[in-house]
């Protein structure tokens, strides 16, 4: 006895071959993939002000959740903790619930790359305004 091959078959083949050599990544938001990247906890590696590599940060940690984070030791350029969002669809450009306008950058996995102009709420008395870039590391 001779078996047809039915189109509900072959469907059925050209489906399961389409599937199996499918990414699971492929589709996915691209802000979502940076947002699974990002969370974690960092370490400060270096401290950047104007260009000039600073002190201070020694104790620095950085926890980023979703669209949270806290901080310790971030004197006064980095709140206790707070909220941040991409800016429109950007996956490198945040903006911190306070306004503070960053650039995220991934250099690896396990590096993190921070710059932000950050402005003095004392003034230019206390000296902590300027252009900031952190380098961090889990």
């Amino acid at each position: 006895m001779k078996r047809r091959i039915t189109s509900r078959y072959i469907l059925l083949i050209i489906s399961f071959a389409f599937f199996a050599s499918c990414d699971s990544s492929e589709g996915e938001d691209p802000q979502d993939q940076q947002l699974a990247r990002l969370q974690s906890t960092w370490n400060v590696s270096s401290v950047v002000l104007d260009g000039v590599t600073i002190t201070g940060f020694e104790n620095f940690t950085l926890t980023i959740g979703t669209f949270t984070y806290t901080s310790t030791n971030g004197l006064d350029v980095w709140p206790d903790s707070g909220t941040w969002e991409f800016q429109g669809q950007s996956v490198s450009s945040v903006i911190r619930d306070d306004g503070v306008v960053m650039t995220w950058e991934l250099a690896s996995d396990n590096e993190l790359l921070i710059s932000f102009n950050f402005v003095d709420p004392n003034g230019r008395h206390s000296g902590i305004g300027g252009s900031y870039q952190f380098s961090l590391n889990k």
